[in-house]
This record gives structure tokens, C-alpha cells and sequence, in this order.
């Protein structure tokens, strides 16, 4: 037993298993591409044997499965879930041509996020179409001090919701940051997040899933942060009307 495997109670077993179980899907949804026993066992704190046997749970249950040399990724079923999340909070085809057209206008890459958590998870995104562009998927986690839509999220939630991010200790967007974002209803970042990239973000209120920011990420050398913003704002008045219909 390591020492995050702290014992369970006959009364609790079956769900502290199911939260473990839980805890390994995150972690191979985090990892950049298929992760062997051992880096999941590292980022889970848990032994490898007992990592072992719940990657084998995940793959009867049809949501893991093994690609070679040791090594685990997550099936399809996971993709159906996260579609079916947003469909239900009406952030699934719906909004989908708004972020696609702001895409198309700018050039550059569009995405939802909201506060999951001590971060910024991305929810759905749009590439552009130019050879260079901001590589971000889906169920990447951004950081709240750095990310342009780390920072909307801060500002515009309320002091409740961010709470538990506050108390896990991970770093804040400093108050004159946050000051700003309410000040200009937007909230960027230049090389902060990642060298040689720029993003702005705007909030969406009152969503199913809560607060939202809407983003545009360019390299640095062509972001247009006016043009952005304009195309932000008018995406944001889009998808709000949309959700209202």
C-alpha cells in the first residue's frame, strides 16, 4: 500500500475504488499519447500492480485499451461522453459554426474553457488552417495565473466558485490582473502561457456549465489582439443569444 492508498471501510470500498478507477482515466486523459503502467502508476501515486489491475477494469469496461509495448490510451467511449456533456449543456452543435467562424475570420484558433478545478480545461476548440497555429485540444488544462482564459475565469467568477482553486495553493492571476479583466470585460496574455504565443479571452455568462471563456491563441508575430477582441465580442453576443433560443 503506498502512501496515498490510505485504507477504506467496508462501507465506502465500492466507492473509493470507483474514484480511483476514476483518478487513472484522468491521468491517461492528461498524457500527450498512449502511457505505460509505469508513468500512469507515477502520476496516480499508487503501486504498479495495483495500476495494472485498474487499467485492466478500464479496458473490460471498454474505456481503455492496450496499443503495444505496455502502454494504454483511451478508447472512443470517452469522446462519446464529452460530446454527450455538451450537448446537454447546449454547447455542443449548436455553438460549434460560431467558433468555427470565428476561426474563418481570423485565422487563428478559437476555444471554449471553464474552471474545472485549480485550472482552465478546454471544453471544444476550432483550428485555423494556417500551417502555423496554436496547438490546443480539447481537455488541455491551462493555468489560471497565465492563460487568457485562466484569467477571465477568475474575474468574472464569483468568490465562491474559485474558493477551491484559492486553497490548493496553485498560483492566481495577480489583483491587478484581475482589476483589468473587470475594468475592460477581457482579459490576454503575450508569451506567458506558452513562448511565442498570444491569446485573449472574453467571458460567457450563465451557461449550463457556468461561466465560460471564449478565446482566440495567435503566434505572437501576427496577433492582431483589436481584430481578436472584435471577433470575440461579436462570437460572445452570438452564442449568448444562442443559448437564450
Amino acid at each position: 500500500m503506498t502512501v496515498n492508498e490510505a485504507p477504506l471501510s467496508p462501507t465506502s470500498r465500492l466507492l473509493g475504488s470507483a474514484t480511483r478507477c476514476l483518478a487513472l482515466l484522468d491521468a491517461l486523459a492528461a498524457a500527450p499519447g498512449p502511457a505505460g503502467v509505469s508513468e500512469l502508476a507515477r502520476r496516480t501515486g499508487t503501486a504498479r500492480g495495483t495500476t495494472h489491475q485498474r487499467l485492466q477494469t478500464l479496458v473490460a469496461a471498454g474505456w481503455a485499451e492496450p496499443v503495444g509495448d505496455g502502454k494504454y490510451r483511451l478508447t472512443l467511449r470517452a469522446l462519446v461522453v464529452g460530446q454527450a456533456v455538451l450537448e446537454q449543456a447546449d454547447l455542443g452543435s449548436r455553438i460549434l459554426p460560431t467558433l468555427t467562424s470565428i476561426a474563418a475570420r481570423t485565422g487563428e484558433t478559437s476555444s471554449l474553457a471553464v474552471l474545472d478545478q485549480a485550472s482552465a480545461m478546454i471544453i471544444q476548440r476550432v483550428a485555423s488552417d494556417r500551417e502555423l497555429k496554436a496547438d490546443i485540444k480539447a481537455g488541455t488544462r491551462m493555468p489560471l495565473d497565465t492563460s487568457a482564459s485562466g484569467r477571465v475565469l477568475v474575474a468574472f467568477s464569483s468568490d465562491g466558485e474559485i474558493d477551491a482553486a484559492r486553497r490548493s495553493g496553485v498560483p492566481m492571476p495577480a489583483p491587478e490582473i484581475i482589476h483589468e479583466a473587470r475594468r475592460r470585460g477581457f482579459a490576454s496574455q503575450h508569451d506567458e502561457y506558452f513562448p511565442g504565443m498570444c491569446s485573449i479571452a472574453v467571458p460567457i455568462h450563465s451557461t449550463k456549465l457556468g461561466l465560460i471563456a471564449l478565446a482566440i491563441t495567435a503566434p505572437s508575430a501576427r496577433y492582431e489582439q483589436a481584430a481578436a477582441l472584435h471577433a470575440l465580442e461579436a462570437g460572445a453576443k452570438e452564442i449568448t443569444l444562442l443559448l437564450r433560443g
